[in-house]
Formats: structure tokens, sequence, C-alpha cells
């Protein structure tokens, strides 16, 4: 029934005001290549039910940047911001006022009064600044940026580069000696104030085939309703969270999300490695996911380009969250970016050696931002985009050192000198993370953990945000994660 324009008109005939027909129409009609005729369906479906108006711009929006007509996804993002997930469509339009070389100072400051720190606006309104004359103005939006809490270490590099470009040397210098302290690997970048178009969303006929099969399908839409508002933990899942310091959402991604995501990694190591790669310096050149010889880079990490909100990628997730932190309206991390660190592993070394007690490799998440009664680190993500056996690359978690960090912050301790954790590392158990593609492992953000070989020849794709909370944890608090401290 969906081979071919032929049995969707039927389709349509049968139901003519079926708004979820005018979609699968819009999806096959774009395959076929009758772009216009697809963008008149989804209209279609809008004004057949305003119900189906954010799916339906959705996919148009789509569509309209895979085409490369960013003035048409501009107007499709201005009429959808109106919805649910304002933020998100503002964001597309701000990135599209960009790339189209207008002023997008008013908007960016729209967003940024919704949800205060996002990263992209504050990134590309300091560079606005800075290719307009106005220093002063990005030094103040640069030193907005979080480099921590999407997970996305090359902020930390932006940051820095910003600061330096807006004439605050020593400020710079001060916070790459921090950075330096967090990274493993630190590389200040050259500052490209040059304007890039938006990327085009991958995209595949097979893909939109699939797509319009799902929709045509009664019992994924009830699947996918029902797990919208996402699965709370049990009670022993919380103390486990408390006692351990970490606990385990089996499934919590989207399996349609993830496996998109995933593939549009592996399109972009394979397209513009020099783009992606952070620091990249070669070695990706003849990249191919199916042959290990051609992975000549033992770890990457790969840009994101996309942002989603946790509840729509990760819902179970993002009700574990909401539970640890006494609430939803206590998250301030709602989005997670598409930015991954994948482990190839080492060719050269295929002899596996976890992390010692003591191995310089331990660590916690933003130590330069904790200090004790004043810090909104709450989580820290572990994503797995693909599965993760033991001795594979896993991460290692130090079981309830958590709260042994906790007591150092609160006697003094800094955490930017990392022979504290290395220290607490010996006197707690290790335990390595292993799950299956779609798992959400959600640890305490004080918990000491550490990298580990993976001499498997198996890739491991993961995510690692930091989730934070809108005001600090309270030692004293009654929420899960400030309880775990005590």
């Amino acid at each position: 029934m969906l081979d071919g324009r032929g049995s969707i008109d039927d389709v349509l005939r049968r139901f003519p005001t079926s708004s979820v027909a005018q979609l699968v129409a819009g999806v096959l009609r774009f395959v076929d290549g009758a772009h216009e005729a697809s963008f008149a369906a989804f209209e279609r479906a809008v004004v057949l039910n305003p119900k189906a108006a954010q799916v339906a711009y959705g996919l148009a929006f789509e569509r309209a940047m895979r085409l490369g007509q960013l003035r048409r996804a501009a107007a499709i993002a201005e009429r959808a911001k109106t919805m649910n997930e304002p933020v998100r469509w503002m964001q597309a339009r701000f990135a599209i006022a960009i790339a189209l070389d207008e002023d997008p100072a008013e908007l960016g400051a729209a967003i940024l009064a919704i949800e205060p720190d996002v990263p992209d606006v504050l990134v590309e309104l300091a560079k606005l600044h800075l290719r307009r004359g106005r220093p002063g103005a990005a030094l103040q939006l640069a030193r907005r940026i979080d480099a921590f809490r999407s997970g996305d270490a090359s902020l930390a590099e932006m940051r820095v580069a910003l600061m330096r470009a807006a004439g605050a040397a020593e400020e710079a210098d001060r916070e790459a000696s921090i950075a330096r302290q967090s990274y493993d690997a630190f590389d200040e970048p050259e500052l490209d104030l040059s304007v890039r178009p938006p990327p085009r969303p991958p995209w595949t006929p097979a893909e939109d085939r699939r797509r319009a099969r799902a929709m045509l399908d009664p019992s994924s839409v009830a699947v996918a309703r029902s797990r919208t508002e996402g699965r709370a933990l049990d009670d022993e899942s919380v103390e486990r969270l408390c006692e351990r310091g970490f606990v385990c959402v089996p499934g919590a991604l989207d399996r349609t999300a993830r496996e998109r995501w995933l593939m549009d990694a592996q399109r972009r190591l394979r397209a513009d490695p020099a783009r992606w790669v952070k620091g990249y310096a070669g070695g990706l050149e003849d990249y191919d996911p199916d042959d290990p010889a051609t992975w000549t880079i033992p770890r990457v990490d790969l840009l994101g380009d996309e942002r989603a909100a946790i509840a729509e990628l990760a819902p179970d997730a993002w009700r574990a969250i909401a539970q640890l932190l006494g609430g939803e309206a206590r998250v301030a991390t709602r989005h997670w970016s598409s930015y991954f660190i994948i482990n190839f592993g080492e060719r050269d070394e295929p002899r596996y050696k976890p992390p010692e007690p003591g191995d310089p490799h331990w660590h916690v998440d933003a130590p330069h931002a904790l200090r004790w009664g004043a810090f909104k680190q709450a989580l820290v993500g572990f994503v797995l985009f693909t599965d993760l056996a033991p001795r594979a690359g896993g991460t290692f978690l130090a079981a309830g050192s958590h709260r042994t960090i906790a007591r150092a912050l609160r006697d003094g301790a800094d955490m930017t000198d990392r022979t504290v954790a290395r220290a607490v590392s010996h006197e707690h158990d290790a335990f390595e993370l292993t799950g299956r593609a779609g798992d959400v492992v959600l640890a305490h953000a004080l918990l000491v953990h550490a990298a580990s070989p993976n001499p498997w020849g198996v890739a491991r794709f993961m995510a690692n945000p930091l989730i934070e909370a809108t005001t600090p944890l309270d030692p004293d608090g009654g929420a899960p994660v400030e309880r775990a401290m005590r």
C-alpha cells in the first residue's frame, strides 16, 4: 500500500477527511519527488485536524531544510512556535536568521528569557556581537556559557575562545586552566566568525517509508501515547541512587530517535570529520562504520548539531530525573544534544586493563563549579546509543563515592584538583557500566567515575550530559539527590 503514488491516492479517496492519511501522503509525495504536493498535504492535515499541527509542521520543516528552502523553513518555525516546545521552534528560527544574515538579537533575547542558558544561542549571539564590534556584550554572553550542562565538552573550549576574542586574555587563561583540570584533553579552537548555513537533516527514502508505515499502524500510535508520561522509579531504585550513587533506566531512549541520531552521527563521521570531530587531526578520511580497520582514532568527541527535549527523547529518563530532583519544576536541563563520545578502541593494544584505584582517569564532572551548598549539578547521564558489553569501553563508577565527595566538599576540598577523586577511588568498589542500546544510567553528580579501554573492535556510542537543578542542592533537602549526600 505504501509503494507508489497510486496506492496513497487510493487511501486518500477512501479517507478524505483523515489527517493521518494526509500526513502519510506528504511523506510519500516527498519520496516521489513531488515536493510542492508534499507541503500541500501537510497543510491539508492541519486544516482537517489542528491537533495534527505539531507533527505536520515538524515533517514540513524537516523537508524544507532538506531542500535548502530556508525562508520556507523559517515561516514554518514561526507558525509552530505558538504550540508545544516553543523554544525548540524559536531556536530553529534563530539558526535560520543567522544563516540568512539577519539580526537575530531580539529573537535570541526572547529565547534566553524563557531558558536563560541555551548554549547554542549564547555562542551565536556572542559571535554576532564580535562580528559587529561589540566585544563587551560578547564577553558577558561568553561568561554565561555552561560547558557541562549538555555534556558537550567543546563548549568549554568555545567559552575560552570567545573570551580571548573579546579581549579578556587573563580571564580566558584562567578558564583554560580550569578546563584542563576538568577534561583529559583541551584544545582551544581558532574562533570562526563566518556564517554557515544550518546542516541539512539526514534523509533516506527507506526511512520515510518506515515512518509512513508507522503512522498507519494503530498499535504503534497507542504505544507511543502510553509512553509519553514516562514510568516512575520504584522505591528500591530511588534508594539505590541514594546508597550507591547511580540507577539504570532500561530502554529509556525512544527507539526511532536513537536510530536516527545514530545514523546521523555515522553520516557526519563519513561526510566531514574535520567539521564534526572535536580537535580533529586526521585519521577518519576513509571511515566505514562496518570496517574497524578504518577506525584509526581510539576516541572521538563528535560535536552535536541537534537538540531534543528529554521528555520526548527519553520519557522514562525524564520522569526519573524529575523524581530524583524533586519535581519537573526543579529541573533546569530540559534538552540533550546529539554530542557523542565514541570509543572506537585501541587497535594496537588488545590487552584489557580496567582503571585501577588511583589512576588519573578518576574524576567528577564540572569540578570547577562544585562548592558546598552552592552547586546546581544534580545528575550525570550515561546515555547508551549502542550495546555496551563487559570489558568493551564502559565507564567505571566508584559505588557510594558521592557521599565521600560530599563530605570532602563540606570540609572545603577543591575538586579541580583531581588528586581528591583519585584518593577517593581507593575507598570504594568499582562498578563497570554495561547495558543495551537505549538504556540510560543516571548517576549522582558527585559520583567519582573513570573511562576504560575498548579492545573489542565494536564501537561504543554514548552521550554524557550533566543534569542541573534550577536551585542549588540543599544538603538538608528532601529530594533524593539531596538525601544522597547525607
